[in-house]
Parts: structure tokens; C-alpha cells; sequence
């Protein structure tokens, strides 16, 4: 499952705003609304907050 796709179901199972979840990654609000809605792909330093985030949060949540 791509990165985006995660953090999507993150954000609706947790119900989640796009702007908290901006500053749970540690980004701001205008970096990942176009990230969510197809519209720019992030970098790479963006992406390593990204693959932090899920993996921090996701991996708790299934244990």
C-alpha cells in the first residue's frame, strides 16, 4: 500500500484533519493537502517524515 493510501486511512480511522495530521508529521498544511489529493508528490526529505509517521503510528495502533 503507497504511502498516501496510509495516511488517508489513518486520517478517516482516527478522524483526523489534514492540518493535525500536517503536524503530526511535521509539515505544514499547504505540503499535504496536494500530497492527499494527487495533485504533487512529496521529496525526499518529506517522504522520510512521511515513511516515520505511518510506521510510528500504524504499527502501534495493529499490535
Amino acid at each position: 500500500m503507497d504511502l498516501v493510501k496510509q495516511l488517508k486511512i489513518y486520517r478517516l480511522e482516527n478522524r483526523v484533519t489534514q492540518v493535525q495530521l500536517a503536524e503530526n508529521i511535521g509539515v505544514s498544511f499547504s505540503i499535504i493537502n496536494p500530497w492527499l489529493n494527487g495533485k504533487t508528490k512529496s521529496n525526499k526529505i518529506q517522504q522520510h517524515h512521511i515513511v516515520k509517521f505511518p510506521k510510528k503510528h500504524l504499527q502501534r495502533k495493529n499490535k
